[in-house]
C-alpha cells in the first residue's frame, strides 16, 4: 500500500508541475500576470510531496537509531519551564507533574511569574529573557541533561531517562516524540501531527531542526554556548554540528502536551509555535547536506501554504464578477482539474506517511492554521525570534472570513459587465458559508468560555452532603452528577474519593448546571490547598493516561464559565459579530437578488444626475434588447476596447436595422447621447429600482486617495493587532 501510495504521489507531483507549466503558457493575452499567479500557487503546491518523496528515498537507506539505551543507565534530567501566555492553572499543574517527575526549574520574564507557582517544589528564575534565565539555571542544575518544555508539556520521567542515557561526547542532544496530555482542545488539530512527521523525516533526510517540547541537551553544551533569545533553538544544534556535535532520534515520547482549548489561548500558541518552526526550518534549508535542505525546503514550503492558498482566496478580486480564468476552458472546469489534483496529492501524501485521511477534519485544522502561516512569512525573511510577542484577534478566521466575503460581495455590485457568471455566484455562496461556519464556532466557543483542559474520569464524589460521581476533571474544576439541585454561584463543600483511595476535600463554587431527566450536572470550580492541588495534579495525570471519552451531556457542561478577556477583545467580538449579521443579510440579499436575475450595479459617473447620483446602486433585470422601450433606463455594452464596460443611460429612441436593433440613449444631465448597435435577442439590463448612496465605498475604493486610505487602515490594524504589545495584567495572588 506504502509504495503504491508513493508512486501516486509520484504521478500527482508531476502532473502538478506539468500544469504549472500550462497555466503560465496558456494564459490569453494581456492576462500573463494573472497566469503567472495561478501558476506559482499550482507549483508552490507540487513542492512538499516532491521533497517528501526525495527525503523518503534518502531515509530508506539509513539506519534509524530506535533504540533507547547506549550501553549506559538511565541519566536524570532537570526540566526546564519556559513560562508563555498560558493559563495560571494549566502552568501550575505543569509545574507540579514535573517537580514530582524529577528536578524542575521555572524561567520566566521579570514581572510575569505568577506567586502561585513559587511554592510547588521547583526553582523559580525571572530574567530579561529566557536565554538570560536559562543561563543563570544553569548554575544550579547537577543533571547531565536538560529538556526545555513550555509550561503545557509535562515530561515522561522514565522515557526521558532512558533517552538521556545516549548523551556522550559526540551525542550533545537526543530528539524524543510529543504525546497528547488530552484530546480536549480549541479545535481537533489533525495536521500537527503530520507535520511533525515531516520534520522527523527531514531529520532522518539530514535536516537538522529543533523538536519543540522533546529535546533532550547536554548541560555542559548549553553551558560553554549561551543559546541566542532571537534565534530559533534549531540554529544553536546547527552551530554545534558544524564544529563537530551531533544528535540523534529516539523512538519515544518524551512528554505529554495539553492543547489550548479557548481562543485567547490558542492563537497566540499556534501562531509563536509556526514562526519558530519556519524560522528553524529556514535555517535548516541552508545548511548541512543537500538532502537535508532539501527535504527542509519541502517541510517549509508546506508550513507556508498560506502563499499559494492566499492565491485562491483572492479568486473573487482575480476574476472579477463576470470574468472567467484567463484559460480556454471555464474556471469550473480549471479548478476541477486543480482540485482533482490536489485531492489526489493529499490522498497519496496521507497514506504514505501513515496519517489516514480525514478531509473534513484536515481542512479545518488547515484553516485555523492559515493566520499563523501568514504571520510566519516574516520568519521566513528574518530567520529570527520575533522581538515582541506575537498577537493575534482573538476571532481571527471571522474577521477573515468577513473580509473575504465583502470582497466577493463588492465584485456582485462592480459594473464591469452585464452577465454575473455562475463561478462568481460559487464565490460568493462560499465566503457566505465559510463566514458562518467560523461566526458560529466562534459563539460555540464564547458560550464554552473554560481556560484548560478537560479528562474524563468517574469517581466518587459528595457535593454538600449528598452523593454523586463525577463526569470529567479539569486542573480548576470538576463536572459532577448527582441527585439534588444547587442554585449557580452558590459555594458547597466537596470530597472527592480518588482512585488509589485517598480523598481530597475543597470549597468550590457552583458555576454551572444542567439538568437530565432527575440527575442534575454540576460544573464546580475547585479551590484546593497546595497538598490537595498536588494530589488532584496526580489523578488528573493518571486518567490521562487511559483517557475515556466523555458523555455528549459532559462534553456539553461548561466548568469555568468565566470570560476574563480584556474589554477590547471582547468588544471587538462584539463588532466582528455586529458585522457578520449587518453583512450576511447584505450579501445574502445580493445573492438571492442576482439569482432571481437583478443584477446590483454602481453608479460611477453624475452623467444621470439628479436621477441617479454617484454612489447610487441600481437593481436591474436581464431582458432582451427587443423588450427595451424608450423612457427606459438600461444599461448597455460600451464601446470599450476589452467590451467590458457597461452605460447606464436613459433610451431616447429604438430602429431596427436588418438584423440589429440601433439603441440610442442619453444621460439626462449630458447635451448629447450616443447609439448601439446590438441584436434583439442580447441581453440587456432595464434598471428597476435604484438605493441612494450604499454604493459610495465601492467607488471610493476605485479611486488611488480611497485605495491609500485602506491600505492605512490595513497598516494600522497590522500594527495595533500584531506588532504592538498589549500592556500586561499582573495576575491574581
Amino acid at each position: 500500500m506504502s509504495r503504491l501510495a508513493l508512486a501516486g504521489e509520484a504521478l500527482a507531483c508531476a502532473a502538478t508541475v506539468a500544469l504549472a507549466v500550462l497555466a503560465a503558457v496558456g494564459a490569453a493575452p494581456g492576462h500573463h500576470l494573472v497566469g503567472a499567479i495561478f501558476a506559482g500557487a499550482i507549483a508552490w503546491s507540487a513542492i512538499p510531496p516532491s521533497a517528501h518523496l526525495i527525503a523518503r528515498t534518502v531515509a530508506g537507506r539509513r539506519r534509524r537509531t530506535d533504540a533507547p539505551g547506549n550501553g549506559r543507565a538511565a541519566t536524570d534530567i532537570t526540566t526546564i519551564i519556559r513560562l508563555g501566555q498560558e493559563p495560571l492553572d494549566v502552568a501550575r499543574t505543569t509545574v507540579l507533574l514535573a517537580a514530582e517527575a524529577g528536578p524542575t526549574t521555572v524561567v520566566g520574564l521579570d514581572g510575569g511569574i505568577d506567586p502561585a507557582l513559587r511554592h510547588l517544589g521547583a526553582v523559580v528564575i525571572e530574567a530579561p529573557s529566557f536565554g538570560a534565565g536559562l543561563a543563570s539555571a544553569l548554575h544550579h542544575i547537577d543533571t547531565e541533561g536538560v529538556l526545555i518544555v513550555s509550561a503545557r508539556a509535562v515530561p515522561l520521567v522514565d522515557s526521558c531517562r532512558a533517552a538521556a542515557a545516549r548523551l556522550s561526547d559526540e551525542l550533545g542532544w537526543v530528539i524524543g516524540r510529543v504525546r497528547p496530555f488530552t484530546t480536549d482542545s480549541y479545535v481537533h488539530d489533525t495536521r500537527e501531527p503530520v507535520t511533525t512527521a515531516v520534520r522527523a523525516l527531514a531529520r532522518r533526510a539530514g535536516a537538522i531542526t529543533w523538536e519543540a517540547d522533546a529535546t533532550i541537551v547536554r548541560t555542559d553544551l548549553l553551558r560553554q554556548f549561551p543559546i541566542d533569545d532571537h534565534r530559533p533553538l534549531g540554529h544553536w544544534l546547527r552551530t554545534r554540528n558544524a564544529e563537530g556535535i551531533g544528535g540523534t532520534e529516539v523512538d519515544l515520547d518524551l512528554v505529554r502536551r495539553a492543547a489550548p482549548v479557548d481562543a485567547a489561548a490558542y492563537w497566540p500558541d499556534a501562531v509563536s509555535r509556526q514562526w519558530g518552526r519556519v524560522a528553524d526550518l529556514s535555517g535548516a534549508a541552508t545548511s548541512g547536506p543537500l538532502t537535508g535542505r532539501i527535504a527542509a525546503v519541502g517541510a517549509l514550503a508546506r508550513d507556508l501554504f498560506a502563499v499559494p492558498a492566499t492565491v485562491w482566496l483572492a479568486l473573487p478580486l482575480l476574476v472579477g464578477s463576470g470574468a472567467d480564468l484567463p484559460y480556454p476552458r471555464s474556471a469550473t472546469a480549471c479548478l476541477a482539474i486543480v482540485s482533482g489534483l490536489a485531492m489526489v496529492r493529499y490522498l497519496a501524501f496521507r497514506l504514505a506517511i501513515g496519517h489516514p485521511p480525514h478531509p473534513l477534519r484536515d481542512a479545518v485544522s488547515a484553516l485555523h492554521h492559515l493566520p499563523g502561516s501568514w504571520s510566519s512569512v516574516g520568519a521566513l525573511i528574518t530567520r529570527r525570534m520575533p522581538r515582541r510577542r506575537l498577537n493575534l484577534p482573538s476571532r481571527p478566521l471571522v474577521w477573515a472570513a468577513l473580509a473575504l466575503t465583502i470582497a466577493t460581495g463588492y465584485q456582485l455590485v462592480d459594473s464591469t459587465g452585464l452577465q454575473t457568471s455562475p463561478f462568481a455566484i460559487g464565490l460568493s455562496l462560499s465566503a457566505l458559508a465559510l463566514l458562518w461556519m467560523f461566526s458560529m464556532g466562534a459563539l460555540a466557543q464564547r458560550n464554552w468560555a473554560r481556560s484548560t483542559y478537560r479528562i474524563a474520569l468517574a469517581l466518587p464524589v459528595t457535593v454538600d452532603g449528598v452523593h454523586g460521581r463525577t463526569v470529567n476533571g479539569s486542573p480548576s474544576g470538576v463536572a459532577v452528577a448527582v441527585a439534588a439541585s444547587h442554585a449557580v454561584g452558590l459555594r458547597v463543600p466537596v470530597e472527592l474519593t480518588l482512585d488509589d483511595g485517598s480523598s481530597v476535600g475543597s470549597t468550590a463554587e457552583v458555576v454551572g448546571r444542567r439538568h437530565i431527566g432527575g440527575t442534575e450536572l454540576l460544573g464546580l470550580s475547585l479551590d484546593f490547598d497546595d497538598d490537595d492541588r498536588r494530589r488532584w495534579a496526580d489523578q488528573l495525570s493518571r486518567s490521562a493516561e487511559a483517557p475515556r471519552p466523555a458523555t455528549a451531556t459532559a462534553a456539553a457542561l461548561t466548568l469555568d464559565d468565566i470570560d476574563d478577556a480584556p474589554r477590547s477583545r471582547r468588544a471587538a467580538d462584539r463588532i466582528a459579530i455586529g458585522l457578520v449579521a449587518v453583512v450576511s443579510v447584505a450579501i445574502g440579499s445580493l445573492l438571492l437578488l442576482v439569482m432571481l436575475g437583478y443584477r446590483p450595479l454602481v453608479i460611477r459617473s453624475g452623467s444621470m444626475v439628479p436621477t441617479l447620483s454617484i454612489g447610487d446602486v441600481v437593481l436591474s433585470e436581464e431582458v432582451p434588447v427587443s423588450g427595451l422601450r424608450t423612457g427606459d433606463i438600461a444599461n448597455l455594452p460600451t464601446l470599450a476596447s476589452d467590451g467590458t464596460g457597461t452605460l447606464t443611460h436613459r433610451i431616447a429612441g429604438l430602429t431596427v436595422d436588418g438584423d440589429e436593433v440601433l439603441v440610442r440613449t442619453k444621460g439626462d444631465a449630458n447635451s448629447s447621447g450616443e447609439t448601439t448597435r446590438l441584436a434583439p435577442d442580447r441581453l440587456a439590463g432595464r434598471v428597476r429600482w435604484s438605493i441612494p448612496w450604499i454604493g459610495r465605498p465601492a467607488t471610493a475604493v476605485r479611486t488611488s486617495t480611497g485605495q491609500g486610505v485602506i491600505g492605512l487602515a490595513a497598516l494600522v490594524i497590522v500594527v495595533l493587532g500584531v506588532v504592538v504589545r498589549p500592556r500586561r495584567r499582573r495576575p491574581a495572588a
